[in-house]
């Protein structure tokens, strides 16, 4: 079964907030109720390249960026696909590597805040270039798959530079933070049992989402469960699939 979460900032850099979470549902639906609550949509969706989560998270005006941590990871996967093993992938990746904007770290890119505008196209110019000399290494005909994936990653994989070209504001360039988080939620819960309804599941997940996001409080939510008086605490699970902590 399926487990996805949406984190969300109220501003660039802010503090991440659990939007929603499910077991079993799709992106789709995972939207749908997200836009109920937040209808105007969100200016940036950060994702890891699955096909249609920018769709069901943002509209036609929401920036769309590419996880950098996933960009070569997923290459070499995409090549493997098309038959291109081992030392076969070694001039493509190294020409990928050779986009600096593409392998850039969040750090990187934060400190990139405070550069000027002319820096910033100096940079982006260079990674077009740099794109133009990887298609030679992916042509139409012998790797389709392979030369759309490098398109899509061009397109959303800078969406950082040109966001900080046109108004000055660094986002974020990696889903490591909710990958890390994912990989906690998913040890715990198999660690615990690894048969579970979808409701009893999603319980285990909103339990499981207030103990990694502030462990403090976890007492205090666990006694209020219970009906057992206590201080207030801050969080507040609206059904099986959202929960909020603060």
């Amino acid at each position: 079964m399926d487990m996805r979460i949406v984190l969300g900032s109220r501003e660039p850099g802010g503090t991440l907030e659990v939007l929603d979470f499910s077991l079993g549902e799709s992106w789709d639906e995972l939207g749908a109720r997200i836009r109920k609550r937040f209808p105007k949509p969100p200016k940036v969706v950060v994702s890891d390249g699955e096909e249609g989560i920018p769709n069901a998270l943002g509209d036609k005006d929401t920036v769309r960026q590419r996880c950098l941590r996933h960009g070569e990871r997923n290459l070499k996967y995409v090549l493997y696909r098309e038959g291109i093993k081992g030392p076969d992938q070694v001039p493509i990746i190294r020409a990928y590597r050779r986009v600096d904007a593409l392998v850039a770290c969040q750090k990187e890119v934060q400190a990139l805040e405070t550069d000027t505008k002319k820096h910033l196209r100096k940079l982006l110019e260079e990674a077009e270039k740099a794109f133009d000399r990887l298609k030679r290494y992916v042509p139409d005909h012998k790797l389709p798959e392979t030369r759309e994936y490098v398109y899509k990653l061009i397109e959303d994989g800078l969406s950082y530079l040109r966001l900080l070209l046109e108004e000055g504001v660094a986002i974020q360039v990696s889903t490591n933070k909710i990958e890390s988080l994912m990989s906690r939620l998913a040890l715990r819960i198999k660690r615990i049992g690894r048969r579970w309804s979808q409701r009893g599941g999603a319980n285990m997940l909103a339990a499981c989402l207030v103990y990694a996001l502030h462990p403090e409080k976890y007492a205090e939510a666990e006694a209020k469960v219970k009906g057992q008086p206590l201080p207030q605490v801050s969080i507040l699970i609206q059904s099986l699939q959202t929960a909020w902590t603060s």
